[in-house]
Formats: C-alpha cells, sequence, structure tokens
C-alpha cells in the first residue's frame, strides 16, 4: 500500500494569490483591468509578511507594507513602469490601496483595502456557484434512473395551477421566509458593521457601531461612511493637505477627533428624527463634517509647521 506523506514539492502546488469574486460582480471594480485585479492579490499576498515584521500603525492597527514599482513590474511580467504606475492608479482610484510616502529613493507605504460588498454581490456570487444539473428527457444526467419519472412529473396537474390556492399560499409562505432571511442577514451585517469596516476604515470602533446602530439598512450605513469620507477628501484637497489619524505622537489628537465625529453624528441622527426641515439628510452630513473636518484641519496647521503633519495632495498619490 503506497503511503501520502505530506511533501514539500505537493505543498508548493497549494499556494495561491487569492482574488475576490466581488471585482467580477460589482460596478465599482469590474471595469478594473485583469493586471490590476492581479496586481491586488500579489500585493495582499505581500501585505500577510507585514504580520510577522510588525509593520502595523501603533493607534489604528492598519498593517502596511513596502513593495516597489520595480518589484511590482517584474512579478507582473511587464516592462513598462508607467503600465505599472497605471495600475496602481487603478486600485488608488478604486480605494483598494493607499500610499503614503516614506523618505526620498524608499518604497511608499502601501496600505491595502479590503473591496466593498453588497446584497447584489451576494446574490450574484451564490448564483455563479450554484451547480446546475443538465436535464435529460425528463431525467437528470448522472443522477434519477432513466425509467423514474421527476418529482414535477409525479405531481398533480391541479397542484400546479396558478388558481390553486394551496399552491399561492406556499409561494407566498416562501416569500415570507425568505424576506424573513434576508431581514436577519441585513440586521447581522448592520449589529457586526464595525467589525467588518474597522480595518480598512478611519473612524474608529465606537463611530462605526453608531453608525451601524442607526442604520435602517446596511447601504444606509455604508452611505453615511462615504458621505463622511467624501467630505474629508473635499477638504483635503481644498486646502491641499491631509487629516492624519494614525500618527503616533499625535494620539492625544486622533481621540479629540474622533470625539467631534460621535458628536457630529449624534447630533445629526438626533436631527434626523426630529426636524422635518431638514429635506437631504445626505447634505446636512456632508455640510456638518465638512465644516469639522475645516476646523480641525485648519486647528493643526496653526499647531505645527512640521511638514509631517500634513502631506501635499501630489506628493501624496
Amino acid at each position: 500500500m503506497k503511503k501520502n506523506y505530506v511533501n514539500i514539492y505537493e505543498e508548493y502546488k497549494q499556494k495561491f494569490y487569492q482574488i475576490p469574486k466581488v471585482f467580477f460582480t460589482n460596478e465599482k471594480y469590474i471595469d478594473l483591468s485583469n493586471n490590476a485585479k492581479m496586481a491586488w492579490g500579489i500585493l495582499r499576498d505581500r501585505s500577510s509578511l507585514s504580520k510577522k515584521n510588525n509593520w502595523y500603525d501603533k493607534v489604528t492597527g492598519n498593517i502596511y507594507f513596502q513593495y516597489s514599482n520595480e518589484s511590482l513590474q517584474r512579478i507582473l511580467n511587464i516592462n513598462s513602469r508607467t503600465t505599472i504606475a497605471k495600475i496602481k492608479k487603478e486600485l488608488i482610484t478604486a480605494e483598494l490601496i493607499e500610499q503614503k510616502q516614506v523618505g526620498y529613493n524608499q518604497p511608499n507605504k502601501l496600505y491595502l483595502l479590503y473591496p466593498e460588498i453588497n446584497d447584489d454581490d451576494i446574490l450574484k456570487i451564490d448564483e455563479n456557484e450554484t451547480v446546475v444539473i443538465p436535464i435529460k428527457d425528463g431525467c437528470p444526467k448522472n443522477g434519477r434512473p432513466e425509467n423514474e419519472h421527476s418529482d414535477v412529473q409525479k405531481m398533480n396537474t391541479s397542484n400546479t395551477d396558478i388558481n390553486n390556492t394551496n399552491y399561492l399560499d406556499t409561494i407566498k409562505e416562501d416569500t415570507k421566509k425568505i424576506d424573513t432571511r434576508k431581514q436577519q442577514q441585513e440586521i447581522y451585517l448592520l449589529n457586526h458593521f464595525a467589525e467588518t469596516h474597522e480595518e480598512h476604515s478611519f473612524l474608529n470602533k465606537q463611530n462605526l457601531e453608531l453608525i451601524g446602530l442607526f442604520s435602517d439598512t446596511l447601504a444606509d450605513a455604508e452611505n453615511m461612511q462615504g458621505v463622511i469620507l467624501r467630505a474629508k477628501k473635499d477638504v483635503e484637497k481644498k486646502q491641499d493637505a491631509v487629516l492624519i489619524l494614525d500618527d503616533g505622537y499625535l494620539h492625544d489628537e486622533t481621540l479629540a477627533i474622533q470625539e467631534d465625529i460621535r458628536k457630529t453624528l449624534h447630533r445629526i441622527y438626533q436631527k434626523r428624527k426630529t426636524d422635518s426641515t431638514i429635506k437631504n439628510i445626505d447634505n446636512y452630513t456632508y455640510g456638518a463634517f465638512k465644516n469639522l473636518f475645516n476646523q480641525k484641519l485648519g486647528e493643526w496647521k496653526m499647531l505645527t509647521s512640521d511638514t509631517q503633519d500634513t502631506v501635499a495632495m501630489h506628493d501624496w498619490v
């Protein structure tokens, strides 16, 4: 009897780069080039090494890694430096990676972000994973014996009549079960919203939990986070600077900003429930956070003239 030893060559055959299926279902990622999708898989594999090196921001816990354009160019077998720059720009635009400059002639700090996913993606992925058994002569291929009728053929015609009360009641009951299941899934995802998003969000766990608590659907929670992020980016672009939340020496200021974010969220949710004059809550939210980030970035500029506190936008990407 042949013995099946654990073999080093077999082990290395099982090493793969992983690419999320949502890249092929979500409109935000479908148009990414195949090189960009493959590059994300390679960078994700690379980021796992950072855990061994303890490369992570001490305040947020966000993992970073360093991987030069030349290394990415070599592993993707691409000769053009312009093409590599374009691939990285695709990933940055899709909010799948962020990079921060470290110093002259040194590779940038890279941060990997997980892709967003919604209910439509889940349905599409499940559909793609569903096994369809082809039917031949009323019998599933390699399934039911040829001399036995299918379950559908065994049913009485009256049972499949759309006017049959029992048949309609069954459909209604099945629909209720589906709706209940979707509601349970929605509640579960909202309850774990902070846990799912904390790793790749500048908002802390407390603020993410607050968003999850006051959101009716996962889409509402994602939208609120997106509006806040848009306000932050617009302020940074206008002031030609970056509001940094993860530097160790700014720990106290970071906590203060997160507390101000919490108070602003609290005020917004209270307004949404009590002030009927607010017709567009997204616009109200955007304005509130734009004012907050303008104020905070202005205060930081006054407190310090060190260029490490703010980074010019054209040097950042």
